[in-house]
Formats: structure tokens, C-alpha cells, sequence
């Protein structure tokens, strides 16, 4: 992830993706991965509008109690995701770097819905 990104910047949606996108992943396997650890608690995000970014990054849309807007996810050179949280006008909110797969979901779900 580009070191440069900061809580409070405002970025466009390009942006963010060039600076977290590293290696290309399956988003749909991601995906899947989000919904087999979240279970219905997934669906408490609100989840919708997923766009691939060029098999680098997962961009898409949520709704939950303590985050509002876009979540892009890109798969790092450790094989670890990196996760941005931002507004929906571009603003960075959280930043989640070096997260294992199977902690993905509860790392997410503790800053987009509720703390567990």
C-alpha cells in the first residue's frame, strides 16, 4: 500500500485505487470469503455496488452503523489484505493494513457496524 495515504485525505476513487492496488486477487473469492466468515452478520453492512477494479481491488458500497460509504480491498505483496474506508465523497476514514484472511471479516465488521 502507497505510504502516503492518510485518515482525513480526500481522494478520488482512481486514487485510492492506485495507491492500495498491488497484486491482482479473485474479488469474487473475496467476496465469498466475507460472506462464509460473516455469515448474516454480512448482510447487517448493507453491502452493494461491487465494482472489480481491474482484478487489484474490490470496491463497493455499505450502510452500517459506524460507517457509511466505500470500502476498497486490495490483496498486498505479503498476501495479506489492505482495507480503505471512506466516505462517499473520496474522505480516507480508516485504513487496515497487513489483515489475514480469515480475520478479514471481524477486522471489517468491527469499524463498519459494531465492535465485537
Amino acid at each position: 500500500m502507497n505510504t502516503n495515504l492518510t485518515v482525513g485525505q480526500k481522494l478520488t476513487k482512481y486514487e485510492i485505487h492506485k495507491a492500495i492496488a498491488c497484486r491482482e486477487f479473485d474479488v469474487n473469492e473475496t467476496i465469498q470469503t466475507l460472506r462464509h466468515f460473516g455469515g448474516i452478520e454480512f448482510w447487517s453492512w448493507g453491502a452493494n455496488s461491487y465494482i472489480n477494479c481491474a482484478h487489484k481491488a474490490l470496491q463497493f458500497k455499505v450502510t452500517g452503523l459506524k460507517h457509511k460509504g466505500n470500502v476498497f480491498i486490495a490483496l498486498n505483496g505479503l498476501d495479506l489484505y489492505d482495507v480503505v474506508l471512506t466516505t462517499s465523497h473520496g474522505t480516507v476514514k480508516c485504513i487496515m493494513t497487513d489483515v489475514y484472511f480469515d480475520d478479514l471479516f471481524n477486522i471489517m465488521h468491527k469499524n463498519i457496524e459494531v465492535s465485537i
